[in-house]
This record gives C-alpha cells, sequence and structure tokens, in this order.
C-alpha cells in the first residue's frame, strides 16, 4: 500500500522544500541515466494499489498531504527540542 496519487522524486524533493520553508528551486531535476546507478531503473514505475480496493480497503490519502503532514510534524519537533517557538 501506498499513499494516493503520483510523482516524481524531482517533484517529491522540491515539495519537502517548498514545506521546510525553503526555495524549491534549489532542486535541480536529472535523470537516472546521468547517475551511475547499480541497478536498471524503469522510466515510468508507479505502486499500483488497485488489488486492495478491490477487496474495500479504503484509500490512503494523498501523497502530498500526508508529505505536508510528516514534515510539519518534524518541523514542530526540532523547535520544541531546539526551544524555539
Amino acid at each position: 500500500m501506498s499513499s494516493d496519487g503520483e510523482t516524481t522524486w524531482y517533484e517529491f524533493a522540491r515539495l519537502i522544500y517548498t514545506f521546510a520553508g525553503v526555495s524549491p528551486s534549489l532542486v535541480s531535476p536529472i535523470f537516472s541515466s546521468e547517475i551511475n546507478l547499480r541497478a536498471e531503473r524503469p522510466s515510468y514505475s508507479t505502486l499500483d494499489c488497485s488489488k486492495a480496493y478491490s477487496h474495500d480497503i479504503s484509500r490512503m490519502p494523498m501523497w502530498n498531504d500526508s508529505l505536508a503532514k510528516y514534515i510539519g510534524q518534524i518541523i514542530e519537533m526540532v523547535r520544541k527540542e531546539s526551544g524555539i517557538g
């Protein structure tokens, strides 16, 4: 199972920066072919949860909503631990 929706690693990283209050323009896109990976990667792949849904398992939240919540929790934890806010 995974969160609903799909994205690229580039879009994922940009949104992390955005939620953390850092300029997403600092993230640069690259192709897998530009780095030395040990294993070949498909050009397009997503997790398919349709079988779970066909067994009445409810859909997970959208990935970006879950990411926003998670990054918010991390920021709050860091603020508490550092005495900020």
